[in-house]
């Protein structure tokens, strides 16, 4: 048993180079068949074999010699690795061996959302929505996937406060309708999600109300540019303007020593072009007022000029972050959540405050949060709910 779910993890790991590759461009993740990028070979069954093929082709396509990347092999072994751990901790914990779909759909979901936000900084719905969706069937259909680990510290299993004291009142408010261990276990699903989905968009607003806007000053007057889509400053892409301005109420103030506008024929009528100088550019989802004029997104064409300062909008993290808490709250429950969060927000600290220091890399470079809430559900579904349990007899014998 444990070498048939070694080699599944192998092969899960295969699949997910695949959806990391294809969902992030909006490709299927079915058709095709595994193919090179280049040449359009399709592989064979022995092309596709984990880790060994790379081995036998040297790393590179078989009909046209194109470089594979090193990360499939890797992918393929980490994911592998992951799911021995899984089953060890099943194993040795002799918990219910049903816990090991769940279990082991949750560690191949968070290892393809690790790849694509470290690669894009996105974490795809179709992942995190259809994890939720099957954290709710398995609650159903196994019950058990929410009652696992369950340690007793003074008689009450510590990593599991949150949720048992949710169970206590609804047990108390419809002892009828949650008489049921399916009712209970998907009570636990649906808590676990809404609540990992509320502390982290606590955070996120939190977060937008202390660093939610970033000012830039350069030494020199720049050059501007700006277009329907995006913004460039300088001889750099900004952003474009969908993920600028996200937010309805979303503003980007820019202001120039001189700019000059050039609109579509309906503009002299709808938006005639601003009176020399302009100093200031507000940029909204419904349009630029550039001046004292406004204009709308469908007339405008570009905009060029010299930028001496800017501010944006800034989110501490996409929502992506805060909708993959929610799927390891209904696979995990509710009490996970804020374990993962904590470990989560320590690692990604560590790691950016190390990359400033020894990278010189800029404090408002963007960081993805997602592989350290992996790692976090990681560690939380080999080791967090011993940690957790640990912990609570170590400061209840300190109060004590």
């Amino acid at each position: 048993m444990t070498l048939f779910v070694w080699i599944t993890g192998l092969c899960v790991g295969s699949f997910l180079n695949v959806v990391a590759w294809r969902l992030p461009q909006g490709a299927s993740i079915v058709h095709p068949g595994s193919h090179c990028p280049k040449c359009d070979h399709v592989l064979h069954w022995w092309e596709n074999i984990p880790i060994l093929s790379w081995l036998f082709l040297r790393g590179s396509c078989s009909n046209c010699g194109l470089p594979i990347s090193l990360r499939y092999p890797i992918v393929e072994l980490i994911t592998g690795v992951i799911f021995f751990l899984v089953w060890l901790r099943i194993w040795f914990a002799v918990l219910p061996l049903s816990l090991l779909i769940g279990y082991g759909y949750l560690a191949a979901a968070i290892v393809a959302i690790a790849i694509i936000d470290y690669e894009n900084l996105i974490i795809p719905n179709e992942i995190t929505f259809t994890g939720v969706a099957t954290a709710l069937i398995l609650a159903v259909v196994y019950p058990s996937s929410q009652f696992v680990g369950v340690t007793a510290v003074g008689g009450v299993a510590s990593h599991r406060m949150l949720s048992n004291a949710l169970e206590v009142i609804a047990l108390r408010a419809f002892p009828a309708a949650f008489a049921s261990p399916r009712a209970l276990a998907l009570l636990n699903a649906f808590a676990g999600a809404l609540f990992g989905l509320a502390i982290l968009w606590m955070v996120l607003e939190a977060g937008r109300l202390v660093w939610g806007r970033q000012t830039v000053i350069p030494e020199e007057p720049e050059d501007l540019e700006i277009t329907p889509e995006e913004i460039r400053i300088g001889e750099d892409l900004v952003d474009t303007w969908e993920y600028l301005l996200f937010r309805a109420n979303d503003t980007v103030r820019i202001d120039v020593d001189s700019a000059s506008l050039s609109c579509t024929p309906s503009c002299s009528s709808t938006s005639p072009k601003p009176p020399a100088p302009v100093t200031q550019i507000v940029v909204t989802q419904e349009g630029l007022k550039v001046g004292t004029d406004v204009v709308a997104w469908d007339d405008l064409e570009r905009i060029e000029g010299k930028v001496s300062k800017w501010t944006i909008p800034r989110e501490v993290m996409g929502f992506g972050d805060v909708k993959m808490l929610a799927m390891v709250g209904a696979f995990l429950g509710p009490d996970a959540c804020i374990f993962v969060l904590m470990l989560s927000a320590v690692a990604g600290t560590a790691v950016g405050v190390a990359l400033v220091a020894l990278r010189g890399r800029s404090r408002h470079a963007p960081i993805p949060f997602g592989p350290f809430l992996s790692l976090g559900t990681l560690a939380w579904m080999l080791s967090g709910t011993a940690f957790v349990d640990w912990y609570t007899r170590l400061v209840s014998a300190l109060i004590q």
